[in-house]
């Protein structure tokens, strides 16, 4: 950006609104902040720029704001809704200066565009626009703008259907920003003091003639609401310097609080400070709000609030912070409403609050705004404006209006003059009254002295004499004064050198401390020295005991396990007998050397070539079960199994292998060591058949391509003219422009639909080329990365009793700060820094670390779960690259704390610190007393979530979604939020059937989830409360799921559905399979979490799924609406749990239908929490021996329903 980037902002600016210069303040840090020189357009220049030290032009004077304009790089319009024909909206108010007009804020846009300097809306909201001429004045306006964005949804619309076509970014209001640093720099704001004699209620409306009779119902509302100790305070937002410019509110509120009962104290707050405004809202206890920005200070204080809406935009904004329907009336509600709704403010009973993550949600889009500012301040600074043309611009109207203004303002001025004249008139008409009285006055004493016979002429000279006299004493004073002050200066002169020669000293003085500290400090070096070793001896010692004492605790980890185990086989041995203990323990072994030989990915069915063989082709397509219609076509610099799949282009083709798409993977390189998994085609990039290639796929495939070459321009060009979907991929290009400014890469993004970036510099960049881009950024898989997996320790861990560190990032040698990494390491001789993915780097290094070979990159999740913590020792500027990121977001899920030299902006991200220089560690005890999970950030940040960004489903809506809670507000949460946002395509509705909670869980859900239909069960049964879900279900498909569930994308409800519709023979098909061990009488068996890549063995690959199990668990259940009508249901008599599910397999079995399972793709489970079921309880077991004899009763006469698990 050049220096002093000149920027001229225009609104409704200088009226004195709070919302307008809460706005103004903002935009005015932001300009500053990113390095501009702003100039505003005010109704009131001098109190403008009184406030912002800044130049500031007359809004009315044309020729000062042209004047402007010719020297500025950008023209901003700022935030507001300004465009709406609430008041005059029509084509003379372009060119008439005299007249009110919406359109006169038009005017400067236009000059700015014909001046060639680049233009910006920002933050604006749009409507209502009734009238023909309003709707061409906005359509012609967004139009030309150069770049834009909206506060609310409602005003893209809006815009859409005027006939603006450009692309328009949507945001939350700024005010949410303003809002937040108000927060963050008030101080001594005091909040809802409780000491206070009376609570203060504040009322923040405004005057509005468009609805009749409002007032009158919100003045009742008070006086008949308003408890006896509340007051009011009502806020005149707008105050209006210049009443000439703008209206005040003050005028209004009179009027208004003029009708309210004797008993109410009532006091007017004329707002005329932004901060001061805030702390004064900041004390009072409750607020009701007419105003769009007094609606966000007042959330952002977190005050108890009623909101009045008098327009679309009130709407669209409480609609985005979640505001309940109970809390806001339209100002046309019946007189009823204004009553319950100022009832239920004062009751108690509403303790309804912006939810924090609502708040930071609303926070981070509102800088949205922010980054399309930087963005166009960006673009002016490398813009060569258009030259411009005298014949272009409009000589006489641009005169007439600066004439018109100066004319005002000597109106103006001449109407002051005018005043004062009157004034004066005035003043000399009441002296010459005072005048005539005071010489009547005069005259009847000086008839009496006459008539008394004073002599009057002799008092006059006595008179004259008495101020002679006077005279000739002031005049002496005068000369003594004067005296004094020549001897005053005297002294003076010589105080100052007194002082001079004092200073001398003191530098004297302060010359031989130094000297003396120097001294001091040159004696003392030693001392520090032997301090510095014997303080470095003291860390080392700590460092031993806290290692004794982490030893008894792993030893104390040890024998609790042990002592599970036992207690688990003494369970088994009781229940099943000797045969079924050694049944379970023989399965075991068989299930852990299956994982250790499959530890991979889920679907990790692959193929190796052979030694020294670097194959060309490779062709396992068939070999997979194409369960989605898009082929995924990969063009990648790498081959697949690369670095151990742990590149961009692998984990989307492993990702989308496992959603049952099919994979056709192109690279430009090869490895004879390449291992190609079922469901792919493997072709070499070099002398590639484009026939081979196209003949495999339909026209639903998409292509990512990731390689910027002359040989991929066949395939891609030849993609487009088959109309296929083609994604140009610049994730690990970080920064290098070199590649992206080429003619080879603007040929390859011009035959792209989309740009996919993660590095902010690459998408402003792209942006500022004029490409489609999207924002994809790094992220790792959820089924290798795994909290809820069980991994084998490895051996290199075994016998190394010291704290590990991870250091993972695959070939990132580059991105890794060395120098901090060996500081750390020297810091902290007690922890093992193990180093995976890096293995180019050939300096010495300390002997605490441990450079693994890439051969351990398979194993890199069993490294991070047996580990400490995760460093992330990365250079400046490199924390938004791919390598990098793996890492820290693999410690992410897993659950790890993170460690990081640089800050990170992962949002969800928790136990992060931030370390900018190398120190001794330490117990991490100390710096987390808890570590939280990050299922969130897990929801947000899996592969499967960036697959699904780049093919998006279909929206069908025939899925109704049952789930059960019982007392699990902690986790609902979770699970709605997951669901709809991964899923939202698919659901018809979503159902929640509480089983009876006390923790108010049902409560949660309505408040925060209003789209989703809450069904109360009075009991706590697993049966009833999902027949209950179902009776009340209208979908086309049913699927259940626990509340313990959460999703990291949509894939698995594609699979599910896929199935269902292509295999009428399919009665259920579910994500939890399990199996009936014939060797034990209890009924258990394996279950799919427990069997090598969960039970998805080569078969069930090939078909898409497998029916040869014992029953499924209604945790990702899907069936046909239709399928659950022909059975009975859920049998109640299991209720509360135990067995329902597995009866109802055995329900569906008997109509002669298949139960199916599928390792569906982004369904994750916490287990046992919807019922609060506790397996190691007495009560549990004797449910569970009550429910296991019922239905082997129930189901005695078929003994092949019940099957054995087969690997």
């Amino acid at each position: 950006m050049k220096k002093n980037l000149k920027v001229i902002i225009c609104g409704w600016y200088g009226a004195t609104n709070i919302g307008d210069e809460l706005l103004l303040g903002l935009m005015f840090e932001w300009i500053h902040e990113i390095g501009g020189e702003l100039t505003i357009i005010s109704l009131n220049p001098e109190v403008t720029a009184r406030k912002y030290g800044t130049h500031v032009v007359d809004f009315d004077n044309l020729g000062e704001i042209a004047q402007a304009l010719s020297d500025s790089d950008l023209f901003v319009m700022g935030g507001g809704g300004i465009f709406q024909d609430h008041s005059p909206f029509n084509f003379d108010g372009l060119y008439d200066s005299i007249k009110v007009d919406v359109a006169r804020y038009a005017r400067p846009f236009y000059m700015a565009r014909q001046f060639g300097v680049r233009t910006l809306i920002l933050a604006h909201g749009v409507g209502p626009l009734n009238s023909t001429q309003s709707r061409e004045i906005v359509r012609d306006v967004f139009s030309l703008v150069d770049a834009v964005s909206l506060r609310d949804e409602q005003s893209a619309v809006l815009l859409k259907n005027i006939g603006v076509e450009r692309e328009l970014q949507v945001a939350a209001d700024p005010g949410w920003s303003a809002a937040s640093q108000l927060l963050h720099s008030a101080k001594n704001l005091n909040v809802s003091i409780d000491n206070k004699e009376k609570k203060v209620l504040a009322l923040i409306v405004r005057e509005w003639w468009k609805d009749a009779g409002w007032e009158d119902k919100l003045i009742d509302a008070v006086n008949r609401q308003l408890p006896d100790d509340w007051t009011c305070q009502w806020f005149a937002f707008q105050h209006a310097v210049d009443e000439n410019r703008a209206s005040s509110d003050k005028p209004f509120l009179d009027r208004l609080t003029s009708s309210l009962d004797t008993r109410i104290q009532s006091e007017i707050v004329v707002c005329s400070d932004v901060e001061q405004t805030f702390a004064d809202i900041g004390r009072c206890d409750a607020v009701v709000s007419m105003r769009l920005h007094g609606s966000i200070l007042s959330l952002a204080l977190n005050k108890p609030c009623a909101f009045l809406e008098y327009d679309d935009k009130m709407t669209q904004a409480h609609n985005m912070a979640n505001i309940p329907p109970e809390l806001r009336i339209k100002l046309t509600a019946p007189h009823g409403s204004y009553q319950e709704l100022f009832a239920q403010l004062f009751s108690g009973k509403s303790n309804w609050r912006l939810s924090p993550m609502v708040l930071n949600s609303l926070q981070t889009s509102a800088l949205e705004h922010r980054q399309l500012l930087v963005d166009s301040m960006a673009h002016a600074a490398g813009q060569i404006k258009d030259k411009w043309k005298s014949n272009d611009f409009d000589w006489l109207g641009a005169w007439l209006q600066n004439l018109i203004w100066q004319r005002q303002t000597l109106l103006r001025a001449n109407g002051k003059a005018n005043d004062l004249l009157l004034y004066r008139d005035f003043q000399i008409n009441q002296r010459d009254i005072q005048y005539k009285e005071r010489k009547i006055k005069y005259d009847g004493l000086l008839q009496d002295q006459i008539s008394n016979g004073r002599n009057y002429e002799k008092i006059i000279e006595n008179l004259r004499s008495q101020i002679d006299e006077k005279n000739s004493y002031i005049q002496d004073k005068e000369i003594y004064i004067s005296q004094l002050i020549i001897k005053n200066n005297s002294q003076n002169l010589y105080i100052q050198n007194l002082r001079s020669q004092i200073d001398e000293k003191n530098s004297y003085i302060q010359d031989k401390e130094i000297y003396i500290s120097q001294l001091i400090i040159k004696n003392s070096s030693q001392n520090l020295y032997i301090l510095d070793k014997e303080v470095y001896i003291a860390k080392l010692n700590q460092e031993i005991e806290r290692r004794n004492a982490e030893l008894g605790e792993k030893m104390k980890r040890k024998i609790l396990t042990f002592s599970q185990k036992v207690k688990r086989a003494i369970y088994l041995y009781q229940n099943g007998g000797l045969r079924a203990l050694i049944s379970t323990i023989r399965m075991r072994r068989r299930v852990r050397q299956a994982q250790l030989h499959n530890d991979r990915l889920s679907n990790n069915q692959t193929f190796a070539i052979g030694p020294g063989i670097a194959p060309l082709y490779v062709d396992r397509l068939e070999e997979a079960a194409q369960l989605r219609s898009e082929e995924i076509v990969i063009v990648a610099s790498h081959p697949f199994s690369w670095m151990a799949e742990h590149h961009r282009a692998g984990q989307l083709a492993r990702a989308a292998i496992g959603a049952g798409h099919r994979v056709v993977y192109v690279s430009a390189g090869v490895d004879a060591e390449m291992q190609i998994p079922a469901g792919m085609l493997f072709l070499h990039l070099e002398g590639l058949d484009l026939e081979a290639l196209f003949n495999r796929i339909s026209q639903n495939a998409v292509i990512i391509n990731f390689v910027v070459d002359q040989t991929v321009l066949p395939i891609i060009e030849f993609a487009r003219i088959k109309g296929l979907r083609v994604n140009l991929d610049v994730c690990g290009k970080g920064g290098n422009l070199q590649i992206m400014n080429t003619p080879l890469f603007d040929k390859l993004a011009s035959f792209a639909n989309k740009i996919c970036f993660a590095d902010d510099s690459d998408g402003q960049f792209l942006k500022g080329k004029g490409y489609d881009v999207m924002y994809l950024p790094t992220a790792v898989s959820h089924t290798f990365f795994d909290p809820y997996r069980e991994y084998a320790q490895p051996a290199q861990f075994k016998n190394d009793s010291r704290d590990k560190a991870i250091v993972f990032a695959p070939d990132g040698e580059g991105l890794i700060d060395w120098k901090y990494l060996t500081r750390t390491a020297e810091l902290n001789p007690g922890v093992a820094f193990y180093l995976l993915g890096l293995t180019n780097y050939s300096d010495p290094l300390p002997v605490n670390i441990v450079m693994l070979t890439n051969e351990y990159l398979n194993q890199v999740n069993a490294f991070i779960a047996f580990s400490e913590f995760v460093l992330a020792p990365v250079i400046p500027m490199s924390t938004a690259a791919d390598a990098v990121l793996q890492g820290i977001i693999a410690g992410g899920f897993l659950g790890k704390p993170v460690i990081s030299s640089q800050p990170l902006m992962l949002e969800n991200l928790q136990n992060l610190i931030h370390l900018p220089v190398p120190e001794y560690l330490g117990s991490l005890a100390n710096r987390f007393s808890e570590v939280s999970s990050n299922e969130l950030f897990v929801a947000k940040n899996a592969c499967l979530a960036r697959l699904e960004s780049l093919i998006s489903f279909q929206k069908r809506k025939d899925v109704s979604v049952v789930i059960l809670i019982h007392n699990n507000v902690r986790i609902i949460g979770r699970c709605l939020e997951t669901l709809l946002h991964h899923c939202g395509a698919f659901i018809h509705e979503v159902i929640v059937v509480d089983n009876a909670s006390v923790d108010g869980g049902a409560e949660f859900v309505e408040m925060h989830y209003p789209q989703v239909k809450l069904i109360r069960n009075p009991e706590n049964g697993c049966s009833s409360g999902r027949n209950l879900g179902v009776k009340h279900s209208t979908g086309k498909y049913l699927a259940f799921f626990d509340s313990d569930q959460w999703f990291t994308g949509g894939s698995g409800f594609a699979e599910a559905l896929a199935i269902l519709e292509n295999n009428d023979n399919v009665g259920v098909i579910g994500w939890n399979a399990g199996w009936f061990d014939s060797t034990r009488t209890d009924l258990g068996g394996m279950i799919a979490d427990y069997c090598p890549n969960r039970a998805m063995n080569s078969q069930a690959i090939r078909i898409g799924f497998r029916s040869d199990i014992g029953f499924l668990g209604t945790s990702g259940f899907f069936m046909r609406s239709v399928t659950f009508d022909a059975i009975e249901g859920f049998d109640t008599y299991y209720d509360p749990t135990c067995f329902e599910d597995t009866d109802l397999c055995f329900q569906i079995r008997a109509l002669k239908m298949d139960v199916s399972f599928r390792d569906l793709s982004g369904i994750r489970h916490q287990p046992h929490q919807t019922t609060g079921a506790d397996s190691g309880s007495d009560k549990y077991r004797k449910l569970f021996l009550r429910n296991a004899n019922y239905f082997k009763e129930k189901w005695k006469a078929y003994p092949d329903f019940y099957l054995d698990y087969k690997i």
